[in-house]
């Protein structure tokens, strides 16, 4: 019986990744009674990278324009700006705080996935309703019964192990590197993260905010 060769073109891979060089073309066989059938490869998905790292100085994380100043906070329309300048004056300030919070009745929330996110970094965090959570969620109500302003809670020190297994680098980016080995207070909101809560047990970022670290100690 006679046979047929087809050089089949082999798609490319994700990632700029290069096949082996036996896999450049596979082959299919037609006979004088069937169709040419071409054989589906198999490609192995690569894993997912890693997030940035702002304790890493070997680079990785987009940077943040420095042209910007350190203590400008970024503005925006509705109840989000006052929510934000509010958060800023409570961080140091106990009186302001209790205002805040009778203000804005915030919820806590934390990730269920710690221990995961602790032994590999770059799954993804899930997000939940937690009253011993790392972060305080705020209604936006101009935007509905879904949406929130979400901050790291008032007395959080930022440190590496806390930005690993948080879900902090998720929610927020900073404008300049860290120290692994130091711990930082002093911290203040440029650009407030927001949050869609599908339920207490699931949320969905929608936008990354930014902070600034303040002065390591």
């Amino acid at each position: 019986m006679k046979q047929e060769f087809k050089e089949v073109g082999m798609a490319p891979l994700p990632f700029g990744q290069k096949g082996d060089k036996s896999d450049e073309s596979s082959v299919s066989l037609s006979s004088e009674r069937s169709a040419p059938q071409e054989r589906a490869r198999i490609v192995e998905e690569p894993e997912p990278a890693p997030r940035p790292d702002p304790f890493d100085a070997s680079g990785g994380r987009p940077p943040v324009p420095k042209s910007r100043p350190a203590d400008t906070r970024r503005e925006r329309r509705g109840g989000l700006e006052e929510i934000q300048r509010l958060y800023n004056d409570a961080i140091g300030n106990t009186d302001v705080r209790f205002q805040f919070k009778d203000q804005y009745q915030p919820m806590r929330l934390g990730v269920k996935n710690a221990i995961e996110l602790k032994a590999n970094p770059s799954h993804d965090p899930e997000f939940r309703v937690d009253g011993n959570g790392e972060f305080v969620a705020v209604l936006l109500r101009e935007k509905g019964q879904k949406q929130y302003a979400v901050f790291p809670k008032f007395d959080l020190t930022l440190n590496h192990e806390l930005w690993l297994i948080t879900g902090l680098d998720l929610l927020y980016r900073v404008d300049q590197d860290m120290k692994p080995n130091s711990n930082y207070r002093d911290f203040w909101v440029l650009d407030a993260a927001i949050m869609t809560r599908i339920s207490d047990q699931e949320w969905k970022v929608v936008h990354q905010g930014t902070l600034n670290p303040g002065q390591d100690s």
